[in-house]
């Protein structure tokens, strides 16, 4: 890892709130800045700042914090372009290189991506926190007649190569008729029965065969239910429809059940501190993976949290725990209440005081 030089001229800097949308705004903002100044390797660069934003979001307080925010600075030196993410820091991790992410892991690629592809990365202390950039030659791109192989594509006058390029063929468009919801779970069926569908692997989603076969949703939604109707495939919760085993007898737990022992194991978290106050209880997609439950389910257990007590949610932002002297007393543990939504704050105090308007309106908050 190298130390690095600030670079000479600043590009153009912005500041994010921590939230998971603002990586896409970063790729956007860092593409339009390289493209208007000249710069080539344009997606290498957007590719590794959306790195780092992405890890500034996991890994320090601007992600987790219900105030947090981070700042992208974008600057060249000559041929060579940086990018600087400025976050808030983090007392239980820094920077690091995982040396060889499993290929079917989701996650240790960001560093390695911007060690492997950069030309030097480093991390710094900064007043705000923590300072994390890369630097990367991107020659300026340069308007130049393009070339092509072959001298049956080319005739020369003088010094000067006039490109001969073919009209290009239009090839007619034939629409076919989409299937219909029968002949799609016939298809699936056929899989099935030859094997090419195992016994407990997951069928295609409703996504899947709308995306394959050109068809509605109602139309997907139907050919699944054909399957379900003949014990060919069930449904789990969380995983969606799989291919049944008809010598094995299903026994599903209740959503219901699921959710709520979920819940209460967040809690005990919470009381533990295992989970601090006014952490971001993450996003919905990996409480689903990591209990095999579906949307809904998920949606449910962040609406349950906010409903007891010990969550309130932010818009745009998550759902994040409530700290201790909000905490539900033992009087009223268990009792549902209005859900918290906050939509706008000014600062951590003025947060504070809204959680206590909330809680504090019927006198169920302890001080």
């Amino acid at each position: 890892m190298a130390t690095g030089q600030v670079a000479s001229r600043l590009l153009g800097a912005l500041s994010l709130p921590g939230v998971d949308s603002s990586v896409s705004v970063a790729r956007r903002y860092v593409a339009t800045v390289l493209r208007n100044n000249g710069f080539g390797r344009i997606h290498d660069v957007v590719l590794l700042a959306s790195e780092l934003v992405t890890h500034a979001l996991a890994h320090s307080e601007s992600g987790c914090s219900p105030v947090g925010r981070l700042m992208m600075t974008v600057s060249a030196d000559g041929a060579s372009v940086r990018v600087e993410v400025i976050d808030q820091g983090s007392t239980s991790s820094r920077p690091s290189v995982c040396a060889h992410p499993h290929p079917d892991s989701s996650g240790g690629w960001g560093l390695w991506l911007v060690e492997q592809i950069s030309t030097a990365w480093g991390f710094r202390d900064h007043e705000l926190g923590r300072a994390v950039w890369f630097t990367l030659e991107a020659p300026r791109s340069l308007s130049k007649k393009p070339k092509m192989n072959g001298d049956d594509m080319s005739t020369a006058t003088g010094q000067e190569t006039t490109l001969l390029i073919p009209e290009p063929t239009v090839e007619p468009i034939i629409r076919r008729k989409p299937p219909t919801s029968a002949q799609i779970a016939e298809l699936l069926a056929a899989q099935i029965s030859s094997g090419a569908l195992a016994k407990g692997e997951p069928i295609p989603t409703i996504h899947e065969l709308m995306s394959t076969h050109d068809v509605s949703r109602h139309t997907a939604t139907n050919a699944q239910h054909r399957l379900c109707y003949r014990d060919l495939i069930h449904l789990l919760p969380g995983d969606g429809y799989v291919v049944s085993d008809p010598d094995e007898v299903v026994q599903i737990v209740p959503a219901a059940e699921r959710v709520g022992t979920i819940v209460q194991d967040i809690i005990s978290r919470i009381q533990s501190g295992e989970i601090p106050g006014h952490r971001n209880l993450g996003p919905r997609t990996k409480l689903r993976a990591e209990h095999g439950l579906s949307r809904y389910a998920a949606h449910q257990i962040m609406i349950r949290l906010t409903k007891l007590g010990w969550a309130y949610c932010i818009i745009h932002r998550g759902t994040y725990s409530v700290p201790p002297h909000f905490w539900p007393t033992k009087s009223i543990h268990g009792i549902s209440r209005k859900q918290l939504i906050i939509y706008t704050y000014d600062s951590m105090d003025e947060l504070e005081a809204r959680l206590a308007a909330h809680l504090g309106f019927t006198g169920e908050h302890t001080s």
